[in-house]
């Protein structure tokens, strides 16, 4: 397995495992889960993470309102789609249309 694809399962992981407690952080503005992810997400790019948990709060109602774990990924990498800062973070590799995370 690709460096990526291991990256990719790890972070589907952790958001299918932790979507309640991503649910609560979000709907609280903020939260150590939340924080974690969007780290990870973004490769350790603080920057990106700071955008990532602000655009996760702005878009707080999909977030929190999914219904399963699946459902939150699929509102999580939605919400990414749509900022282009975050579009290359996308979990979805191929609906990637910005450059690959470094």
């Amino acid at each position: 397995m690709s460096p990526e694809y291991q990256r990719t399962l790890g972070l589907y992981r952790f958001a299918l495992t932790n979507y309640r407690d991503l649910q609560k952080d979000v709907s609280r503005g903020s939260g150590d889960y939340l924080t974690t992810f969007a780290f990870l997400l973004c490769g350790g790019d603080s920057r990106a993470g700071t955008l990532a948990v602000e655009e996760s709060v702005r878009s707080g109602q999909s977030l929190a309102s999914a219904s399963t774990a699946h459902a939150f990924v699929r509102a999580f990498d939605r919400m990414r789609a749509g900022s282009p800062d975050l579009l290359s973070y996308r979990l979805d590799c191929s609906e990637r249309t910005g450059p690959p995370p470094l």
